[in-house]
């Protein structure tokens, strides 16, 4: 009884955490694209880098 709790007191924070991090990967990717001019430009220099062949 006590590893259930366990294991569903880790998965919820687990759960957690996940959730913080997709949030903190998708603001940093909108502020990449839609931030300051200069950070405009590094993407798109870099979007350039990554499609050539």
């Amino acid at each position: 009884m006590m590893t259930d709790l366990f294991a569903t007191k880790a998965f919820k924070v687990v759960n957690s955490l996940r959730a913080a991090t997709m949030t903190a990967f998708l603001s940093a990717m909108l502020r990449e694209e839609f931030g300051s001019a200069a950070g405009r430009h590094a993407a798109s220099a870099r979007n350039m880098f990554f499609a050539l062949p």
